[in-house]
């Protein structure tokens, strides 16, 4: 299995949304603006 750095920060994003059911306290908590958020977890297969 190949794990890249890209998909762990992806995988991170995904857990803090999760957690926190909001973009803007997730974007908080990993340090990274809410609007960026969605089009990291957009569509990266």
């Amino acid at each position: 299995m190949n794990v890249s750095r890209a998909n762990v920060a992806d995988f991170v994003y995904f857990l803090a949304i999760a957690r926190h059911q909001s973009f803007n306290r997730a974007g908080k908590e990993v340090g990274i603006s809410a609007s960026a958020l969605p089009h990291n977890e957009e569509g990266e297969t």
